[in-house]
């Protein structure tokens, strides 16, 4: 494989831009570093944006991984295929999936492409109608057919750390607006095109969704269904209802708090229009207690952007409170909008504690927490080691995870911002001669 842990990611929405699927992947706990899109270029004509994206990820498993089942982006299977230079070309920067460029005639036809979703279930979580243990066996197949190259070493592969909750889980959603396919304002996921249109389809089916964020979505949905601004219709690119983003909490009381992000595009739209239909699903919101309970906040997210059909712009609070506040391994961490933080709790948790009795810290243990993200594996284990040092590319991730060190009392952890490679050497050559 590219040892630079490179991927071609086809089907990527021309829409999309580079930083938009690098969010999109790590919120799948893909550790995406980098995207570079790949363009077509004609001697005097402006370069045409192609789906395909070079993708560099931090390591070979997740290469792998990627290369073995793709990846969803905003509803759509994108196949991944192997780099096989850093050259560009008229198509995508020195691969495609059958040879070399610039050769129609002489390749095959390109095999059919897998189809579209046509329900959430089969969008977001294709593997719910596969038993559970079976799910496991086929995580543990897909290790064991990744590490088959180093088979010459001796090693052991144990069977798969299950998570302690495999419903209702997910800490954080993304719930697009649009219509479904009767042509009905729907809040739920995409499950592809029909008839032309790209339609959604509710939530309702999707068991990894808590029931707290569903019955938001009901309110919300009702809200979109009474106003008389349009749906985001993403083949047209116009519209005013976006997206729904939700982020729970599980570990920290009852009822759990749930915040709520609603995205609207605001381009053409007086800020009249914007304001009243803002507050019916404010009002909507807050007409009763939602069933099952929570501590409810709303923040209004203004995009401005006309074109991209992925949210963006700065959040305004409504009401309630801008974040939300997560106990993990007995730690409090304070997760904004834009925080990364891991989806699965409970699933987190069982990680950690794992990681901590296999990696025999001692208090003279200096821990490097190489792509560190907002610092959640680091500080859990800082207790037990001597001081940790994390290391990530994105500065808003390390404030994040300074933030949460004071937050917690934690004084010997240090977080950099810097690349893994620049930042390593860094660190590296500040230890004494005993670390």
């Amino acid at each position: 494989m590219d040892p630079g842990h490179g991927v071609v990611l086809k089907n990527v929405d021309v829409a999309l831009s580079e930083a938009d699927v690098v969010r999109l992947l790590q919120e799948q706990n893909l550790s995406a570093l980098s995207a570079s899109r790949f363009h077509r270029t004609a001697r005097g004509k402006p370069a045409k944006a192609l789906p395909l994206m070079r993708v560099m990820v931090s390591d070979e498993a997740q290469q792998m991984a990627l290369l073995s089942s793709g990846a969803h982006i905003m509803g759509t299977h994108c196949p991944a295929g192997p780099v096989h230079n850093k050259a560009d070309s008229a198509s995508a920067r020195g691969w495609t999936p059958d040879g070399p460029q610039h050769r129609p005639n002489r390749q095959p036809p390109k095999p059919e492409p897998p189809p579209a979703p046509t329900t959430a279930i089969e969008a977001v979580a294709p593997l719910q109608m596969v038993p559970y243990a079976e799910q496991l066996a086929q995580k543990r197949a897909s290790v064991l057919e990744a590490l088959e190259p180093l088979s010459s070493a001796s090693f052991q592969v144990d069977s798969v750390l299950p998570s302690p909750r495999t419903e209702g889980y997910r800490n954080k959603c993304e719930f697009s607006i649009g219509t479904d396919a009767s042509g009905q304002p729907c809040v739920g996921f995409v499950v592809g095109r029909q008839s032309g249109a790209h339609t959604i389809e509710s939530p309702a089916s999707v068991s990894l969704v808590s029931s707290e964020m569903r019955a938001a979505v009901v309110r919300v949905e009702a809200a979109v269904r009474r106003s008389s601004l349009p749906a985001y219709d993403r083949g047209a690119s116009s519209g005013f209802w976006l997206q729904l983003a939700c982020r729970q909490s599980f570990n920290s009381g009852s009822p759990p708090q749930l915040l709520l992000v609603l995205t609207v595009k605001t381009q053409g739209y007086s800020k009249a229009d914007v304001d009243e239909a803002v507050n019916l699903v404010s009002c909507e919101l807050q007409s009763a207690p939602l069933d099952p309970a929570v501590r409810l906040s709303l923040m209004l997210q203004r995009d401005e952007n006309s074109v991209a059909s992925a949210a963006s712009g700065d959040c305004e609070l409504l009401w309630g409170a801008a974040e939300i506040e997560e106990v993990l391994c007995g730690l409090r961490f304070r997760i904004s909008p834009a925080s990364f933080f891991q989806v699965n709790t409970s699933g987190a948790e069982s990680l950690i504690t794992l990681l901590r009795s296999q990696c025999a810290l001692t208090p003279d243990s200096v821990l490097l927490d190489v792509c560190c993200g907002t610092g959640t594996i680091g500080l859990c284990m800082a207790a037990s080691v001597k001081r940790v040092l994390g290391i990530e590319a994105c500065a808003a991730a390390v404030e994040d995870a300074r933030r949460n060190a004071q937050h917690n009392g934690i004084a010997n952890a240090t977080f950099v911002a810097a690349k893994a490679e620049a930042g390593l050497k860094r660190i590296l050559a500040d230890l004494t001669d005993k670390e």
